[in-house]
């Protein structure tokens, strides 16, 4: 077996809210550089899976490994120490501010004697991330 950096794995994981299967034998595997989807109805616990993906919840069940340490987040600072992060369906998560606010939501770069938002850096940032997926926006310039 050879060894994959930055790679999120999760093996059988069950997730049971009282009598509810919310999640029942899932399995993924994903690699960072790459777009992942995840595809179902309504109640099909999509928004489960990433919830333990993302450290909101934890599964009953199963294995979760990130490069190939077993993991259990007990909350999403620690996932998003990991380097996991969640980008929600929302275009932007609080629509009055712009996207480099909302892309650095929670996790803003800061910099000074003053602790105050790396703007530059974060304009930069969300830019240069979102053209690697051929995403270009003057919106991310736009100061908030």
């Amino acid at each position: 077996m050879h060894t994959v950096n930055n790679q999120i794995v999760l093996k059988n994981i069950y997730k049971n809210f009282g009598t509810i299967n919310a999640l029942k034998d899932i399995s993924i595997v994903t690699h960072s550089g790459k777009i992942h989807c995840i595809l179902g109805d309504n109640g099909a616990g999509k928004s489960t899976l990433v919830n333990i993906i993302s450290g909101v919840f934890q599964p009953d069940r199963g294995e979760y490994t990130v490069n190939e340490k077993r993991v259990l987040f007990k909350d999403p600072r620690q996932a998003l120490d990991a380097g996991i992060s969640t980008v929600y369906q929302n275009l932007a998560i609080i629509p009055i501010m712009n996207i480099y606010r909302n892309f650095f939501l929670g996790n803003e770069p800061i910099h000074g004697r003053l602790n105050t938002i790396n703007k530059d850096f974060a304009i930069e940032t969300t830019v240069k991330e979102l053209k690697k997926f051929d995403i270009s926006s003057e919106d991310a310039k736009r100061a908030a």
